[in-house]
């Protein structure tokens, strides 16, 4: 089941999504019963959810499944406590609510489940990212989950300096980012591998809403202020996360290079002064909100206010792999490096991994060497 939202609000669900009764009946027999503490986890759940649940004396009342093959269930511990638990097939996580009388009793049962239904992986590689983009009635978002890689498993996909550079990003703390941060050089250097990688270093306190059409967030003001002021949703948050209401955002606008040009035209220029009055300005002030722009220009051909020092918290360039890093990174895949003399990106190393052929690429020679 996928899950979207319409308006600024982030909670009205849009056409063409299952409905599950479950989610509202578990509500209301809460309300009714005054069990008004909720307290709500994700995370990587068992096969046999069902059977789990039954050794912790929690008895199913209530269960449907939808066109995708996920699950919800309505139960009901011994001593009246209500759970409502969200098999999500896709990723293989259970999203877990706890409706209890008291604050303690809730944390208590939520601890106690969360501990009998958990899997037990070593890591949970996944990560749920917000896609965003303008429809008729407003923006949207669709929440997505992606397998994403650990920095650690992907770094030698980087020359040295890209990566001493990434390593700082990823080991960041919460406190310390904010503003606008820049991704830029040419296609197939892995770009897009890093945010991926960097939204799941931060999964426990940021949550990433990636923009796909970044030329009409800049066009409407309504738009931005709905990704910018779109609340956390508990079951979307890690085992361990920052609350909703503590964690940062993190908007990624990728390939938005052509609209940051030196000669923009005036509508996206007014677009981008909105883009950093959210960064520096008035409007960001206590939303904790930092934007990630990826590019395929080169920083000269970027708007001088994008380029102005001081500007960007985060400024990397990816670039190619010179020609002994290319040889180097293929002798670990033992991959046959003969006649690979000139620089290379990320994606033509993995096409010569794949037995592709490459055209070799030029060696620079006299001012350009």
């Amino acid at each position: 089941m996928t899950e979207s939202t319409s308006g600024t609000d982030a909670v009205s669900l849009a056409v063409g999504v299952a409905y599950d009764p479950v989610k509202p009946l578990f509500n209301a027999t809460r309300i009714e019963r005054g069990l008004t503490h909720l307290r709500t986890e994700r995370f990587p759940v068992v096969d046999d959810c069902v059977a789990a649940l039954q050794r912790l004396d929690c008895r199913v009342t209530h269960s449907e499944r939808d066109y995708d093959g996920e699950t919800s269930l309505l139960c009901e511990l011994v001593d009246g406590t209500l759970l409502y638990v969200y098999l999500d097939a896709h990723d293989r996580n259970a999203y877990v609510s706890v409706g209890s009388p008291t604050h303690d009793r809730a944390t208590v049962t939520l601890t106690r489940v969360v501990d009998g239904l958990r899997r037990a992986d070593t890591d949970d590689a996944s990560v749920a990212l917000r896609l965003w983009s303008l429809g008729q009635r407003g923006p949207t978002f669709t929440r997505r989950v992606f397998d994403a890689p650990a920095f650690e498993d992907v770094r030698t996909n980087y020359p040295k300096a890209v990566r001493a550079a990434l390593r700082g990003m990823f080991e960041v703390e919460q406190s310390a980012i904010g503003g606008l941060a820049l991704w830029y050089g040419p296609p197939g250097t892995g770009k897009t591998t890093a945010v991926r990688a960097l939204a799941r270093a931060w999964r426990s306190w940021c949550d990433v809403h990636v923009v796909v059409d970044p030329e009409a967030l800049m066009r409407d003001p309504n738009y931005l202020m709905g990704v910018i002021t779109a609340r956390s949703f508990e079951e979307d948050l890690p085992v361990g996360a920052v609350r909703a209401e503590r964690r940062s955002r993190l908007i990624v606008l990728e390939d938005a290079g052509e609209l940051l040009a030196a000669d923009a035209r005036a509508s996206t220029g007014q677009g981008l002064s909105r883009i950093l009055n959210v960064t520096d300005g008035l409007l960001g002030r206590g939303i904790g909100t930092s934007i990630l722009i990826t590019t395929n220009e080169e920083i000269g051909s970027l708007h001088p206010a994008i380029r102005r020092p001081g500007r960007c918290w985060n400024q990397l360039r990816f670039g190619r792999f010179s020609g002994r890093e290319a040889r180097d990174w293929l002798a670990a895949k033992d991959v046959d490096r003969a006649g690979v003399a000139g620089s290379r990106s990320l994606a033509e190393l993995f096409a010569i991994e794949r037995g592709e052929m490459i055209e070799e690429a030029r060696v620079p020679f006299g001012f350009q060497a």
